[in-house]
C-alpha cells in the first residue's frame, strides 16, 4: 500500500508540473496592443494591429521566447485563435500559452481586405516586431508564419532591417516559390472570373512563380537572410472531399504533392530546415492541436541555433541536431504530375468541347463561375450526361477567392469528345478544369524563371514516348504581366530541335512574363488529345536587385 501512494504521490507531482493540456482552459483572449497605424482609423483587424497573448505563469523575458504569429493571404490576425475554416477552433494560441510561450499577433494590410505584397507587409512587419521586441523587453522574437506570411516575414528579415530582431522562423505551407493558382488568376482561361472576384491585386500578383523566383534571386544569398535559421513544415492532404480546397489540390496535382494551395516543391525554402511534411491541409497545417508538437521543439531555446557565416552559406540541417532533415532541393515549377486541360470565358449558354484520349483511369471536372444561379453538366462521347454539382463557395481561399465550385468526377472515362455545358439566367465567368488522372501521356513545361532583358531566354517542352508518338500542334503565347491593366500578347513558336521542342523568345523589359501552352492532336492510337500549360518569368538585370525595384517589377 505505501508503494502504490507513494506511486500516486509521484504522480500527482508529475502532473502538477506539466503544463496543462491546451484547449483544457483556455487562456485570456488575446488585446490589443496597438490599434492600426500611427493616424490610421481605429477599427477592427486594421492594418498596422498588434495584438498580445496573455502572459503564461512564471513566464521570463530572460530564458523564455517570445513567439509573433504571421497570417496569411487574405487573412487576420485573429485567424490564430478563432474558427478554422474547416477545423472548428484554432487552439494554436492555447498551445503556445500551455507552453509557457509569451504570444503577439499581428495584423498585416491583407486584414483591411487589401492584400498586399511582401514589400508592403513586410515594411510593415518590421515596424511591428521592434515594437513588439520593445513591449516584452527583449533582444530577439521567434516568428510562425502560415502561407504568404512566410515570405512576408522573410522580406522584413531581410529587405527591411528586421535580421537583428529574429532569432528563428517557422513557416507552415510557405509557398516560397509561388503558386501555380497564382499564375493561372493572369491566365487567357481564368481572367474573366479573376477580375470579377478581385484575384488579381498585389498579394497574389507577387505569388506568380516567376515573381517568387526572382524574389528568391534577390533573397537566399544576402547576409541577412543567413542570419536567421528558417524552419519549413508542408502538408500533403488536399481537404475534406469535396470542398474549394480539396479542387484546389486537383488542380495543383499537375505539379505534385500539395496541400491544397501550396505546392510542397513550393514549401521548401533554400538554406531552411524541413522539421515535418504531413497528411495535412492548408488550413489544417496552421491549428494547434496538429502542428504545434511537431515545431515547437525548435523554438524552446532562443539563441542558441549555430548562426551561419556571412561570406557562406551554411547547409541546411547544420543548425542543431534533432531539429529536422535538411530540406530538400526545390523542383521547378511545372515538374510533371496530373494533366490539365482549361476553358475559360464569359456567357450564359455553354458548350465547350473537351478531348479525352483512351487510358485515362479518371477524369474530373470542376467549374469555378462567380455566382451560383446556374446548372452545369457533361456529356460523354456515347451520350451519357454526368451532372457537376454545386460544392459551394471557395471564401477562404487565397486566389480564387469567393468563387463558386461545382465538380463531377467518371471512372474509366470513354475516348472521345466530350462536352461541358453551362447554362446560366445571367452572364457568367467561369473556369473550367479538367483533370486527367493516370493518363499514359504527359507535357512539361520546362523554364530557368529568371531571364536577362533583351537576350533569348529558354523554353522547353518535354514530351513523354506516348505523347511524341501523336500526331500533335501547339500553339502558344507570350504575354507580359502588368499588375494594373492588360499587356499586348504576341505568339510563341516553339520548334524542333535535337532535343525536343524549344523556343527562345526575347523578353524585351524587366517584369513578369506569362507563358500559355496549348497541345492538341491525336495520338498513336486515334484517340483526341490536349494539354494546357501556364507559367510566369521573370527578367530582370542583375543589378537593379533591390527592393524598390522589385517593388516596381510589373509596371
Amino acid at each position: 500500500m505505501r508503494r502504490w501512494l507513494s506511486l500516486l504521490f509521484g504522480l500527482v507531482l508529475l502532473l502538477a508540473a506539466a503544463p496543462a493540456r491546451a484547449g483544457a482552459v483556455q487562456p485570456a483572449p488575446p488585446r490589443r496592443l496597438q490599434v492600426g497605424r500611427p493616424g490610421e482609423a481605429a477599427t477592427a483587424g486594421a492594418a498596422g494591429s498588434i495584438w498580445v497573448g496573455a502572459t503564461p505563469p512564471g513566464w521570463d523575458p530572460a530564458t523564455d521566447p517570445v513567439v509573433v504569429f504571421v497570417q496569411g493571404l487574405n487573412g487576420r490576425a485573429e485567424n490564430w485563435w478563432t474558427d478554422s475554416v474547416y477545423y472548428g477552433h484554432n487552439d494554436m494560441y492555447d498551445h503556445a500559452y500551455w507552453s509557457g510561450y509569451q504570444t503577439a499577433f499581428v495584423d498585416l494590410y491583407d486584414s483591411d481586405g487589401n492584400p498586399g505584397s511582401m514589400w508592403a507587409n513586410g515594411a510593415l512587419l518590421a515596424s511591428q516586431l521592434r515594437t513588439i521586441a520593445d513591449y516584452f523587453g527583449v533582444e530577439k522574437v521567434s516568428i510562425v508564419a502560415h502561407s504568404k506570411g512566410g515570405i512576408d516575414a522573410n522580406a522584413a528579415i531581410v529587405h527591411y532591417g528586421a535580421a537583428p530582431l529574429v532569432d528563428r522562423v517557422v513557416t507552415l505551407g510557405s509557398p516560397h516559390w509561388g503558386s501555380p493558382l497564382a499564375d493561372l488568376a493572369y491566365s487567357n482561361w481564368a481572367g474573366w472570373l479573376a477580375e470579377l472576384l478581385g484575384s488579381r491585386n498585389d498579394g497574389v500578383y507577387v505569388l506568380q512563380t516567376g515573381y517568387m523566383e526572382y524574389f528568391r534571386s534577390v533573397t537566399d544569398q544576402r547576409a541577412e537572410d543567413r542570419s536567421v535559421l528558417y524552419l519549413t513544415g508542408a502538408g500533403t492532404r488536399w481537404g475534406p472531399f469535396p470542398s474549394a480546397l480539396w479542387l484546389g489540390g486537383l488542380f495543383l496535382s499537375a505539379s505534385g504533392q500539395n496541400d491544397g494551395l501550396v505546392p510542397l516543391w513550393s514549401s521548401r525554402k533554400p538554406g531552411a530546415t524541413e522539421v515535418f511534411v504531413r497528411d495535412l491541409d492548408h488550413d489544417q497545417i496552421r491549428v494547434g492541436r496538429y502542428t504545434w508538437h511537431l515545431f515547437e521543439p525548435n523554438l524552446r531555446t532562443i539563441g542558441s541555433a549555430s548562426q551561419p557565416d556571412a561570406g557562406a552559406l551554411a547547409p541546411p540541417g547544420a543548425f542543431q541536431k534533432g531539429m529536422g532533415s535538411a530540406s530538400p532541393e526545390p523542383r521547378a515549377p511545372g515538374i510533371e504530375g496530373e494533366p490539365v486541360i482549361l476553358r475559360g470565358g464569359y456567357g450564359t449558354d455553354i458548350a465547350e468541347s473537351i478531348p479525352i484520349e483512351s487510358g485515362v483511369g479518371e477524369v474530373h471536372f470542376q467549374l469555378l463561375t462567380d455566382h451560383a444561379n446556374l446548372t452545369a453538366w457533361v456529356v460523354s462521347p456515347t451520350g451519357e450526361r454526368h451532372d457537376l454539382l454545386y460544392r459551394g463557395t471557395a471564401s477562404h481561399l487565397e486566389v480564387m477567392a469567393g468563387a463558386r465550385v461545382y465538380s463531377a468526377q467518371v471512372a474509366a472515362p470513354a475516348a472521345g469528345t466530350w462536352t461541358l455545358h453551362i447554362r446560366a439566367g445571367a452572364p457568367v465567368a467561369y473556369l473550367a478544369e479538367t483533370v486527367l488522372k493516370g493518363a499514359g501521356a504527359t507535357v512539361r513545361l520546362a523554364a530557368d524563371g529568371v531571364y536577362t532583358p533583351g537576350k533569348a531566354a529558354d523554353l522547353r517542352l518535354d514530351l513523354s514516348p506516348t505523347a511524341r508518338k501523336g500526331k500533335l500542334q501547339v500553339s502558344a503565347t507570350l504575354r507580359r504581366v502588368l499588375p494594373q491593366g492588360t499587356a499586348e500578347e504576341v505568339p510563341l513558336s516553339f520548334q524542333v530541335d535535337a532535343e525536343g521542342l524549344a523556343a527562345r523568345p526575347v523578353l524585351p523589359a524587366p517584369g513578369i512574363y506569362l507563358v500559355q501552352v496549348v497541345v492538341t492532336g491525336t495520338l498513336a492510337d486515334g484517340s483526341p488529345f490536349e494539354r494546357t500549360l501556364v507559367r510566369t518569368v521573370a527578367a530582370a538585370h542583375p543589378g537593379e536587385r533591390s527592393p524598390e525595384h522589385l517593388q516596381h517589377l510589373g509596371p
